[in-house]
């Protein structure tokens, strides 16, 4: 069924109904199912290592039953990884090491430094893009195309590129036309500033368990527009003993351009 639109619908729609069978008998497990599930991997944690193995083997044991087997399971916590493998679960090869040396495993596309619990930056795509050619628009947008981005970690680097594309088809340059010498010398210095991308380190971590002794945990949302481009931020703000101050989601978006019926989103 895999490759019908419907594909992903049905995917889903089939583990909710199977995993209410056991709702009442394994709640946690089945919660954990029903709301961490992105496609075919399950993303979540524990607040300690009794609690992550004990809801790690009964989403097992459901998902078994629908001869689904649950497979590379991965943490930050060794001692966690040493016991999943004594209690037969199947858990992620030992990890790749990129570049610099590092371990690292992915999440949902992000690299993920399991030993230090950061997330990193993928800009190898990029870096392979051939710079010995003219700068087109078609290899700007290839460029736009090669940045994976779902949380909005880059927003502020990646807005750059929209609005440099946006100004390109303004220009009504063909796809294969050389940038001309002022976009491309905007081209360049984005293009300089890409390799600063893989020393950027985003923790993975927000809250801890601490956090329930918390007096109070606020969500700050804000926003803001310019004529060129408009973004939005979300991060939490912790008041305790300590203030924690995080920023896990952002996005930016370049304004939409309209001449005459023809609108350009970038």
């Amino acid at each position: 069924m895999f490759g019908v639109n419907v594909s992903p619908f049905l995917l889903s729609a089939t583990i909710k109904h199977h995993i209410e069978k056991y709702r009442e008998q394994y709640p946690a497990a089945t919660e954990l199912l029903d709301t961490c599930l992105y496609v075919d991997d399950v993303i979540s944690g524990a607040d300690d290592i009794s609690q992550a193995l004990k809801i790690s083997k009964d989403a097992d044991t459901i998902m078994k039953d629908a001869s689904m087997k649950l497979r590379k399971w991965n943490s930050n916590d060794q001692t966690l990884m040493k016991t999943w493998e004594y209690e037969g679960l199947e858990t992620h090869p030992r990890h790749s090491e990129n570049n610099s040396g590092v371990q690292s495993s992915k999440v949902i596309g992000i690299p993920w430094n399991v030993i230090h619990d950061y997330f990193t930056i993928d800009v190898k795509g990029l870096l392979e893009l051939d710079t010995s050619k003219p700068v087109t628009k078609r290899i700007v947008l290839q460029s736009a195309g090669k940045i994976y981005d779902p949380v909005g970690f880059l927003s502020p680097y990646t807005i750059k590129l929209k609005c440099l594309l946006q100004e390109l088809w303004l220009r009504k340059l063909a796809w294969d036309d050389e940038l001309p010498p002022d976009i491309y010398a905007t081209w360049l210095q984005w293009w300089s500033e890409l390799p600063l991308l893989s020393e950027l380190k985003i923790p993975r971590m927000i809250l801890d368990s601490s956090a329930r002794d918390s007096s109070e945990i606020q969500i700050h949302t804000i926003s803001d527009a310019s004529q060129r481009a408009y973004g939005a931020a979300t991060f939490l703000r912790v008041k305790s003993n300590k203030e924690i101050s995080d920023i896990p989601e952002s996005k930016g978006m370049s304004h939409p351009l309209l001449s005459g019926e023809e609108w350009v989103w970038i």
